[in-house]
């Protein structure tokens, strides 16, 4: 069995309700666990009150928030250092899923990550979160589309890996099936059918880090290759490629 934990988010409901409910209001949040129901056989959430909770479980509201103050905390939110029964409790239940031969990905702010054992350190897999307000959002949007051709690991690579500047975002010559062909950066693409694709998306391949997106290649010679699945969503026949 191969799980996610992701930490709490500083916005809540102000009800009681499940765990996936309460931090529903976060953006960030709905971003990964689209992508952990896409991955992964379950997911749980690293809560600063509660401790390590099924994203089913019934809580309620609270107003302590670990980490740097955000633009979305309420005023009577308030920053506080780890509760140390809160931090064993989690450290048993995350000992309990090593014994029984879990495969446990962690996908939390430092300030969550830090504070666990060395052990648990040893016996898990930290996946370093991207870095900046929106960045978070965007990097697991592309990793849930990108779960369609390629594996788990490749994509939490990509969640982790240092991303390419815009800055190498060079004009070129772009290519669809369905649109005339376009030569400009990938934003320029973006200004032009914006409605078509999303930003970081098209950006990566016009850096190299996609075949494709939305059915826009670089690669001329992949259009043969590119088909709609009934939903509308955009693949590449890897049986037709050279």
């Amino acid at each position: 069995m191969r799980i996610a934990i992701v930490n709490c988010k500083s916005r809540k409901q102000n009800y009681t309700c499940s765990a996936d409910e309460m931090y529903g209001l976060s953006h960030h949040y709905k971003a990964q666990r689209g992508f952990f129901i896409k991955g992964y056989d379950d997911w749980y959430i690293m809560s600063s009150k509660y401790g390590i909770i099924h994203h089913t479980q019934i809580i309620e509201p609270y107003d302590i928030t670990l980490g740097a103050h955000s633009s979305n905390m309420t005023k009577n939110q308030k920053i506080s250092n780890w509760d140390e029964l809160i931090l064993e409790k989690i450290e048993n239940q995350i000992n309990w899923m090593i014994k029984n031969e879990w495969v446990i990905d962690i996908h939390t702010s430092r300030v969550y990550y830090n504070p666990l054992s060395n052990e648990i350190k040893r016996n898990t897999n930290y996946i370093k979160q991207p870095r900046g307000v929106n960045t978070i959002k965007e990097i697991y949007d592309i990793s849930t589309q990108m779960l369609d051709n390629n594996s788990l690991e490749r994509c939490l690579e990509f969640i982790s890996e240092k991303k390419v500047s815009k800055t190498q975002d060079i004009p070129k010559w772009w290519y669809h099936n369905n649109f005339n062909k376009f030569y400009g950066t990938s934003g320029e693409l973006k200004k032009t059918y914006p409605n078509e694709m999303n930003e970081g998306g098209i950006l990566r391949v016009s850096t190299g880090q996609f075949n494709q997106h939305k059915g826009w290649v670089v690669d001329e010679s992949l259009l043969p290759n590119l088909y709609q699945t009934d939903s509308g969503q955009w693949r590449i026949n890897k049986n037709k490629e050279k």
